[in-house]
């Protein structure tokens, strides 16, 4: 479907093929699931499409328990209020990352960016492509800095502070916000008392 402008009938096909021939029905859901997981361009008609062909299948037939089970998991993350609006609109969001000295800065975000992809933009923004240190990005209030692995999806971590928002673990331990940090130091003898790298050895 990555190509045709009018999925309606397409999807139809497909609805009618699994009706006729159950068998096919587990395969084509495992297949709609890997296509609409982690995609890196959320807003593209072809994910959309992709979704929708999901959504129509949902309502009409359901796959085997075993396949089910991945189903459910497949749609369990409750998105933020802010990440269902920019999907409305076709756009992406825009988060604050926190670093030392109490700087910050604006990224975009979509719905599969991970924590990996947010460090890399980071590095590259501050010029610091070279380090041979490792970098990371880490949920953090007053009272815990937890790194985040590369592969998290960052808008999962950030409906998981919106839902903290306001309880009374947020009112104990502080907001909760993203933070770029030093991970690991694995070159401090090159390391450039003058460059931008060098501040992060005081956090």
């Amino acid at each position: 479907m990555e190509t045709l402008g009018d999925t309606v009938p397409i999807i139809q096909g497909i609805l009618q093929t699994c009706q006729d021939l159950r068998p096919l029905t587990d395969e084509v859901y495992a297949q709609v699931i890997k296509q609409t997981n982690h995609v890196p361009q959320a807003n593209i008609p072809a994910n959309r499409a992709h979704w929708h062909l999901l959504t129509c299948m949902s309502c009409t037939f359901l796959p085997s328990r075993a396949i089910l089970r991945y189903l459910r998991f497949h749609l369990k993350r409750r998105p933020r209020l802010e990440e269902i609006a920019a999907l409305l609109v076709r756009q992406e969001m825009s988060t604050t990352v926190y670093c030392h000295g109490g700087g910050s800065c604006q990224i975009s975000i979509n719905s599969h960016t991970t924590a990996g992809q947010v460090v890399e933009k980071l590095i590259r923004g501050l010029a610091i492509e070279e380090s041979r240190n490792l970098f990371s990005l880490f949920e953090h209030n007053q009272c815990t800095a937890r790194a985040l692995e590369s592969r998290v999806i960052v808008a999962d971590v950030l409906a998981k502070f919106e839902r903290l928002a306001g309880t009374a673990e947020e009112e104990e331990e502080g907001e909760w916000r993203l933070y770029f940090k030093l991970y690991c130091f694995l070159d401090v003898e090159s390391m450039s008392k003058e460059g931008v790298e060098f501040a992060f050895m005081f956090e």
